[in-house]
């Protein structure tokens, strides 16, 4: 009877303890993050001023959260239930330096991004008069740079965007998911991240806010399936079709796909009842995800995509390498 009581008071206390024993864990590990954001604070390595900068940015995606009317981007952690968004500008120590090129929600409604991760996006579209050949390029490019440069901004801001949007998503729908004890989000919930990001882009937007959002994301597609098509081995006289590496995490799908079905979406909302048309669905169809496709998971690595593109196809067409 006694060891009957002894087994029962065991399988009790064995489960009791593992719940407080990863309850502790968990408060060690947040308190370590905490601390960390704390020193990274103390160091100024996060720049408040660029992360102001986002606040045109982040209201429309917070509207209706929990967060809205209280995001927080100043250099001190808030503990009133904001969302706090950092965005680095030295390199952070501990777990938070794995936050490179990217942008994370690491918990405690705490948003952190790579600085010049979104820096980069303002050069992964640049036109510069490299970009432009032909014998009237020079005349092109005097007159329509300022154009250009409306149109560079258009894409990297919809980029800007879409990136701190999805980790506002995590934030609002899965916020108690947390960097610090190392949980993954699953496939779905990164997908549900983007149809959040998608669905409050669009809420309350005009037509021209709408028609930014459409142009940014098709000109990231066609970027990244023309330097895909264009890379090694391609050739004008065989058709093939963009192959694009898996995502390094295995988590993500891949940038380009989940592009795709951005823009799908986008055309739903924007046909209302009239069946969407299928643009997007016939592009995707022209894009492999393999091993050795072109790495587009980091976009910190891509900058000057345009130029790129256009100086590949000045070769090809016989102009020199400066477009003349």
């Amino acid at each position: 009877m006694a060891f009957g009581v002894g087994r029962f008071s065991l399988s009790i206390a064995a489960p009791v303890v593992g719940v407080v024993l990863t309850l502790a864990l968990a408060w060690i590990s947040q308190g370590s993050i905490e601390s960390e954001i704390a020193a990274c604070i103390k160091r100024n390595c996060f720049d408040g001023e660029a992360a102001a900068g986002l606040t045109d940015v982040v209201a429309p995606l917070v509207r209706g959260s929990q967060y809205e009317g209280k995001v927080n981007t100043k250099n001190q952690l808030m503990h009133d239930g904001s969302l706090n968004i950092y965005l680095t500008k030295s390199k952070p120590q501990g777990r938070l330096a794995s936050i490179k090129c990217n942008c994370a929600y690491i918990g405690m409604s705490t948003i952190v991004c790579d600085k010049d991760f979104l820096n980069t996006f303002a050069n992964m579209l640049s036109f510069t008069r490299g970009s432009i050949y032909g014998k009237d390029a020079d005349d092109i490019w005097e007159q329509q740079r300022e154009l250009f440069a409306k149109v560079d901004e258009r894409v990297a801001r919809v980029m800007r965007s879409w990136i701190v949007g999805h980790e506002i998503a995590h934030a609002v729908l899965h916020g108690q998911s947390s960097f610090g004890r190392r949980k993954p989000f699953t496939e779905e919930q990164e997908l549900e991240a983007d149809r959040y990001f998608i669905e409050k882009a669009m809420s309350g937007a005009d037509p021209r806010q709408i028609q930014d959002l459409s142009f940014g994301l098709t000109q990231f597609m066609f970027t990244i399936i023309g330097i895909s098509m264009n890379g090694p081995g391609a050739t004008p006289e065989v058709a093939s079709k963009a192959a694009i590496a898996p995502s390094a995490d295995g988590v993500h799908p891949p940038w380009l796909v989940r592009a795709f079905k951005l823009g799908q979406r986008i055309s739903e909302v924007t046909r209302k009842g009239d069946k969407p048309d299928d643009f997007f669905e016939k592009l995707a169809s022209n894009v492999v995800v393999e091993p050795g496709g072109i790495e587009v998971g980091s976009l910190c690595a891509s900058e000057n995509l345009r130029e790129f593109q256009s100086r590949l196809q000045a070769r090809r067409l016989g102009f020199g390498v400066d477009g003349k």
